[in-house]
């Protein structure tokens, strides 16, 4: 069984004349955390939307658990099935409560909110927000938004686990909390990559990678 959960290989993006992403290859593996850092303007974001197949309009070999998907049907399907996604900007609902935004991801599978029941409360608890299921989202801090998107990102136990600035509305105690939850993923077999400017944060993953002219390079950890 392969260790190797995300290979690409000669990835080519471009918007209009300009190339963001030039031949860039890059494998993620189970129970590894991959910082990537990078000038603002160097194609992070662009990377992490080809890799969790937000944007599929690139050129190069995408393949998952050995498979190649591109071309793949239903990219829908494929994310919710295997990806959780982290954004800066949450991406929550507003005027909808915590544990409705947590089980957003359930309305898309055929399947029953009270089976992800000891789930909400493992993850709500470990992120230090069990007291706020009830509270409508658009009243919480920066900081809970986050973590609220946190746990729906992690609720359905995702294969891979796509984090842009995960602690970037964060205090230093909020930070280590949402590392250390991050990291226990790891251990059960999820990969994690994390797009940072926190520099401690990246120093704790397993590999950092410098986004650079479009490539990925290696830096010491």
């Amino acid at each position: 069984m392969t260790n190797t959960l995300l290979r690409i290989n000669g990835i080519n993006k471009s918007f209009g004349r300009k190339q963001i992403l030039k031949d860039l290859s890059f494998e993620l593996h189970k129970g590894e955390i991959v910082a990537i850092v990078g000038k603002s303007g160097a194609g992070k974001s662009t990377l992490l939307n080809i890799i969790g197949l937000l944007d599929n309009n690139f050129e190069g070999n995408f393949s998952f658990l050995g498979n190649t998907i591109k071309p793949l049907i239903d990219y829908s399907s494929f994310r919710r099935e295997n990806i959780g996604f982290v954004f800066q900007s949450y991406f929550l609902i507003s005027k909808h409560s915590v544990i409705d935004n947590i089980l957003m991801p359930v309305n898309y599978r055929n399947e029953k909110r009270s089976a992800y029941k000891k789930v909400v409360e493992y993850l709500t608890k470990e992120l230090f927000i069990s007291s706020l299921l009830n509270e409508n989202v658009d009243n919480l801090s920066g900081g809970e938004k986050q973590r609220v998107a946190i746990a729906r990102a992690l609720l359905t136990n995702p294969k891979i686990i796509i984090c842009d600035e995960p602690t970037g509305n964060l205090d230093s105690d909020n930070s280590q909390i949402v590392l250390d939850v991050l990291m226990k993923e790891a251990e059960n077999g999820a990969g994690i990559i994390i797009v940072t400017h926190n520099v401690e944060l990246a120093r704790r993953c397993n590999r950092v990678l410098y986004l650079r002219e479009g490539s990925l390079h290696e830096q010491d950890n």
